[in-house]
C-alpha cells in the first residue's frame, strides 16, 4: 500500500473517543483489501490502547453523519452488517 500516497488524519469525535482516519483509496474494493491487511495485524497495535478500538471502512458521506451523531457503536454494527457480510458471500 506504500505507492497508494495514503494519508493518515486524527480527529476528536468527542472527548472519549478519537478516529483516526487512513485516506484516500480509489474505491470500496481498494479500502476493504487495506482493512483486511489492517485488521489482520491487529496484534501489533495491541499496545497502542488497551481499552480496544473499533476498526471499519467509511465514506466521506458516511463519516459527515458520523460526526454528526458521533455513534461509533452503531456505525460499526452498520459496517460489520452491509460490508463484512457483503465481502464473506463474496469469497469462495
Amino acid at each position: 500500500f506504500q505507492s497508494h500516497r495514503l494519508r493518515v488524519t486524527s480527529n476528536l469525535i468527542n472527548r472519549q473517543n478519537q478516529i483516526v482516519l487512513v485516506k484516500s483509496f480509489d474505491n470500496k474494493k481498494k479500502a476493504l483489501d487495506y482493512f483486511v491487511v489492517f485488521t489482520g495485524n491487529r496484534e501489533m497495535l495491541i499496545d497502542v490502547n488497551t481499552g480496544g478500538y473499533n476498526t471499519f471502512v467509511i465514506s466521506s458521506t458516511n463519516y459527515i453523519e458520523l460526526f454528526k451523531n458521533k455513534d461509533i457503536e452503531g456505525y460499526t454494527d452498520f459496517f460489520n452488517e452491509h460490508y463484512l457480510s457483503e465481502k464473506s458471500k463474496q469469497s469462495p
